[in-house]
């Protein structure tokens, strides 16, 4: 596996930072997505990648 992708609630600031302390990056800040609610959610998108070039 090289790449791997995170969605967190934007609200979720500890998921937030767990996820750059293991080494996501944040990739897209704000997207709304379709988590199945009534509404949209608003989440930050992060990425890890195996090697960073």
């Amino acid at each position: 596996m090289r790449t791997i992708t995170a969605h967190v609630m934007v609200e979720n600031v500890a998921s937030a930072r767990l996820m750059e302390a293991c080494g996501f990056r944040p990739l897209y800040r704000d997207l709304w997505e379709d988590w199945g609610f009534d509404e949209l959610v608003k989440v930050d998108k992060y990425i890890y990648k195996s090697r960073w070039e």
